[in-house]
């Protein structure tokens, strides 16, 4: 199955919570009550995203983590590439791969290596498009609609198209 790891997850519930309140500084222990996470492991998290400078750490008793920008500058696909590293659907779609560099014995005849690197950049598209501000200010109860066409995919969130 295709899916976000539980990190990923976590670190996208803890971006959208910051990003209801943008300026506001929030501690990790904060963070992991208002969002059901592990504070250890969100704590590990957070270290990483404030690594990756998409949230400024402050230390001291009033101290905690805010967005290093603006929500609606900051996308899913900054978050994914700072807790996981790059993404790839198929080892042949990673950044910089090349079918004689990406290691898979199949690459000379794959068939199929056209359409996973489609649907990869398709993948690619709609994370980099997707906002911090369109996770926290979405409805509970309104759908991420995503529709993939053969030459383009997009993400349309409350209206607006990503």
């Amino acid at each position: 199955m295709l899916a976000f790891s539980r990190k990923t997850d976590y670190a996208l519930v803890a971006m959208a919570e910051l990003a209801i309140e943008p300026g506001c500084c929030r501690s990790a222990t904060s963070l992991a009550e208002a969002t059901d996470a592990p504070g250890p492991l969100l704590k590990n998290i957070l270290k990483s995203l404030a690594q990756a400078g998409l949230l400024q750490a402050e230390r001291g008793p009033l101290g905690g983590y805010r967005l290093g920008r603006g929500p609606d500058e900051l996308s899913v696909l900054d978050v994914v590439e700072a807790v996981e590293g790059p993404v790839a659907l198929a080892r042949c779609c990673g950044e910089g791969e090349s079918p004689e560099r990406d290691g898979c014995v199949h690459s000379p005849r794959c068939r199929v290596q056209h359409a996973m690197r489609l649907m990869h950049q398709g993948m690619v598209d709609v994370l980099r498009r997707t906002t911090v501000a369109d996770l926290a200010f979405s409805a509970s109860d309104e759908a991420v609609t995503l529709s993939v066409r053969r030459d383009s995919a997009q993400a349309t969130i409350k209206g607006k198209q990503a």
